[in-house]
């Protein structure tokens, strides 16, 4: 888990062993004792194992003066290729799972917008219905009136109270189709305004795989 530090003391050892092995001619112990003196530090057991080949040199008092440890770095494992992969294939079919479940709300929404339901159809057919008839009655109303009324009242001629009754009769007919025709424009207007809001989402949470 820890290493010595090779601090001047253990150096001096150390290099004192070198040459012992350079006289002694001991070539793989020369070039481990010059790594573990590029290295900086020594583990403790081979430290323990120094001292006894190379007690002459590398004493332990020596070894333990002005004694420092030196922690080994952590080793970090890379993740495989498989895994690295295997990881990707995740992450595509993640976005791919989000993009169609946006594309199924996004055209659920538009189908519910664009396509009336029977109830939505019988209603706007009756008050379509409805609106006629009553624009029928304000009419006939109109031209009863009036057809009494110079008929009692200004005891005009019959060709006169003609021209009267339809001139009113259209009159009235032009009039209620143009309020009709406001009221129906403001409802347009305000389902288009409707339409035109955003939806607002907040990301709340979000998982990385």
């Amino acid at each position: 888990m820890f290493e010595v530090a090779v601090g001047s003391a253990l150096r001096r050892a150390l290099e004192a062993a070198v040459e012992a092995a350079v006289a002694a001619g001991d070539g793989d112990a020369k070039v481990r004792l010059l790594e573990l003196i590029e290295r900086g530090s020594v583990p403790c057991g081979e430290l323990a194992e120094l001292c006894r080949a190379w007690g002459s040199e590398v004493s332990v008092s020596e070894a333990l003066s002005g004694l420092e440890f030196k922690f080994k770095d952590r080793e970090t494992r890379k993740p495989s290729p498989e895994f690295q992969a295997q990881l990707a294939r995740l992450r595509a079919l993640q976005q791919e799972q989000e993009y169609q479940q946006i594309v199924k709300n996004r055209d659920l929404a538009i189908t519910t917008e664009s396509e009336a339901t029977p109830a939505q159809i019988n209603r706007e057919i009756k008050e379509q219905v409805t609106t006629v008839f009553n624009i029928i009655i304000s009419v006939i109303s109109v031209v009863v009136a009036i057809w009494y009324w110079s008929r009692t009242s200004a005891g005009l001629a019959i060709h006169h109270r003609i021209f009267l009754c339809m001139f009113f009769g259209i009159l009235v007919l032009v009039a209620e189709v143009v309020v009709y025709s406001s009221y129906l424009s403001k409802i347009e207007e305000a389902k288009a305004s409707e339409k035109s809001k955003k939806e607002h989402k907040k990301l709340v949470k979000k998982y990385v795989f």
